[in-house]
């Protein structure tokens, strides 16, 4: 798991990853935009939890930037 500033933001994040299967780009992106802290401020949470759960084009990984190094035998 990627690190966070608190338990409860880890517990957060966890949760909402397995609910919306975040890959991992977006659980990075979701936590480096502190989206734990962006909701609990927020005034109407549930629609911060919608829209935090549909993945961005930069969320996608390609075959090519999956396999950066790969191994030769």
């Amino acid at each position: 798991m990627v690190r966070t500033r608190s338990e409860d933001a880890g517990a957060f994040y966890e949760a909402e990853a397995l609910r919306g299967g975040w890959p991992v780009r977006q659980l990075r992106r979701q936590i480096n935009s502190q989206f734990y802290e962006r909701t609990a401020l927020s005034r109407d949470k549930v629609s911060m939890l919608k829209k935090g759960t549909v993945p961005k084009l930069d969320d996608a990984v390609t075959p090519e930037a999956e396999l950066k190094d790969p191994c030769v035998f």
